[in-house]
């Protein structure tokens, strides 16, 4: 075993394996809300587009999402809430 090849998962695109990432509503709304302050997409976004993550995010994380960022928003959060429910 120790003379086979690893096994690296690869996009149609040349740009490196492919990674997954289970995403929860701490991380995505952390990156919600830093995209709502830049220009660039979001870095999840970035990276799905690209190609090199394939992202798994649970029903009802989505659906938490939503309700943290409402939250955030009427707790006096210093974001745009219409941006980020865009994102």
């Amino acid at each position: 075993m120790a003379d086979s090849v690893p096994f690296v998962r690869r996009t149609l695109h040349p740009r490196g394996p492919m990674r997954c990432a289970l995403l929860d509503t701490s991380v995505l709304t952390t990156d919600i809300i830093a995209a709502t302050r830049r220009a660039a997409p979001s870095s999840l976004v970035a990276g799905a587009r690209e190609g090199t993550v394939r992202q798994l995010i649970p029903v009802h994380v989505g659906q938490e999402v939503l309700r943290v960022l409402a939250d955030r928003h009427r707790e006096g959060g210093s974001f745009d809430l219409n941006r980020a429910l865009e994102l």
